[in-house]
């Protein structure tokens, strides 16, 4: 029968016009232009439901999860639906929708609105292989609980949104009932405003429940607590999570994480920490920026956990078993491995010790002795070890001459040799150079007698730099932002 029937069309005009005694009728309902080809069960034609979020819609919603489990039919969630009673997610049921938004305070087309106050979650996926997609969850402010969580196996979220929940917007693990939440997977999520974290990855098990599981994609700012608490979970793997302006931690790994990769994506503007790790977790690995790496916080022993950074503005790409020294103390020494390729091709073992007398610093050099070394220069600030800048070049040696241009984003300490008593300018380049960098040049007085003060451009001094002749005088630079800041600089050593 063709769909121009008269006797078809008739017969869908009296279903669509009749009253329904009880949830929908059995026939299909048409797939809505979002999800073309799709046959689905739309929430609006089950009896006590109301797309407008005024009125709770709880039965209604039961009586379409209920009668998606028995047809293998997802749920079209066509409106705005307000439920007052805790939800249950069973086994192979997708709800789909017509899209959420990254906005907490406006609701998105297709959105679940919790409404009551519970210790648990809002909204329960239980079963193994459930999941939503292109659906907004939020909570009515001041409603405590969590919004929505994710108990079972193989369960996806893809381009959902988890706001302004009293707890936790979305957590991930196992129930407590002995079922796991292996291999979840999140696409294009958002979790924004919610009083505790955007999103929780943990158990309730003694044994991580949460594992090789897979983030696409997130968006997670404005949290009362972290961005992302991952705790209780082997094996996962984040790919570019944004993790802005959160009371707590943007990304944090607890103690129970294991294997973990994190690439890419942005920590910024939390007030807590950016990124950290804590002690207890191990073998877990984040490559990213050095802009963004430079935020995480190492609490874990050393060589525990790995840290892998690049900074073309700094002058050279670094890949290390480990490149933060957490906890260390002045004189401590730590080996780490590096392949350091900034033009000179050099793999090593470097030794790294943090330097005595100074408010933190960790210089790495390929040679002790300190000829002619490659060296990769990072911060250590109050010993944990958050890196700010960083690069990768040599020792180098500046020819004199009246006008002395100096190349931080180059080298890393410069030699200066000063042969006669004319008057010079030593200048040191400020482009492309990152707040926290370090520079250091060594002025040489290769006459036998004095030399001019020297004046210094894009630097400020304590005191004019003049070595007696036959000795020379180190000085160390910090990078405010704006200009080369005088740190320190060495007593008058003999050449």
């Amino acid at each position: 029968m063709s769909s121009e029937d008269p006797s078809r069309r008739d017969l869908m005009g009296l279903l669509a016009a009749a009253p329904v005694a009880r949830g929908l009728a059995d026939s299909a309902i048409p797939a809505a232009p979002s999800h073309p080809g799709v046959e689905r069960l739309a929430l609006s034609r089950f009896v006590g439901a109301d797309p407008t979020g005024v009125t709770d819609s709880s039965a209604a919603i039961r009586e379409a999860i209920d009668r998606a489990g028995k047809t293998g039919l997802p749920v079209h969630i066509d409106g705005v639906y307000r439920y007052a009673a805790p939800l249950a997610i069973p086994a192979r049921v997708l709800l789909i929708g017509n899209g959420a938004t990254s906005d907490a305070a406006t609701r998105g087309h297709s959105c679940l609105l919790k409404d009551f106050d519970a210790e648990g979650p809002g909204i329960l996926f239980a079963g193994a292989d459930a999941g939503a997609e292109r659906i907004h969850f939020d909570n009515v402010k001041g409603r405590a609980g969590d919004n929505v969580h994710l108990a079972g196996e193989r369960q996806s979220l893809e381009f959902c949104a988890f706001t302004n929940a009293g707890r936790d917007g979305l957590w991930v693990g196992g129930d407590g009932s002995g079922k796991n939440a292996n291999l979840w997977r999140l696409t294009s999520i958002a979790c924004l405003e919610n009083e505790r974290h955007g999103l929780r990855i943990d158990s309730l098990a003694r044994a991580p429940d949460a594992n090789a599981g897979f983030l696409l994609g997130a968006d997670l700012r404005g949290n009362g607590g972290d961005g992302i608490h991952h705790d209780g979970g082997w094996w996962n793997t984040f790919v570019n999570a944004c993790c802005q302006d959160n009371k707590g931690a943007g990304f944090r790994l607890g103690p129970r994480s294991r294997g973990c990769l994190i690439v890419g994506g942005d920590v910024e503007g939390n007030r807590g920490s950016q990124g950290v790790i804590e002690g207890g977790a191990a073998g877990n690995k984040i490559d990213a920026p050095l802009y963004g790496s430079g935020a995480w916080t190492d609490l874990s022993p050393q060589g525990a956990n790995r840290i892998s950074a690049y900074s073309i503005g700094a002058g050279g790409f670094l890949d290390g078993d480990m490149l933060t020294v957490a906890n260390s103390r002045a004189g401590g020494e730590a080996v780490l491995r590096f392949l350091v390729d900034a033009g000179l091709n050099q793999v090593g073992q470097i030794r790294a010790r943090t330097v005595l007398g100074t408010g933190g610093g960790v210089s790495i050099w390929t040679k002790p002795n300190r000829n002619d070394p490659a060296e990769a220069v990072f911060f250590d600030e109050g010993q944990n070890a958050l890196f700010r800048a960083g690069m990768a070049e040599k020792y180098e040696i500046v020819p004199y001459a009246s006008r002395i241009a100096v190349w931080p984003r180059r080298y890393r300490w410069a030699q200066i040799s000063v042969s006669d008593a004319r008057a010079f300018t030593i200048a040191l380049d400020t482009s492309g150079i990152i707040a926290g960098q370090r520079v250091s040049a060594i002025v040489r007085n290769m006459t036998a007698g004095l030399i001019a003060a020297g004046s210094w451009a894009g630097a400020k001094l304590s005191s004019p730099v003049r070595p007696a002749a036959g000795k020379s005088i180190a000085v160390h630079f910090v990078f405010d932002g704006h200009s080369w800041i005088e740190e320190a600089r060495s007593a008058e050593v003999p050449l």
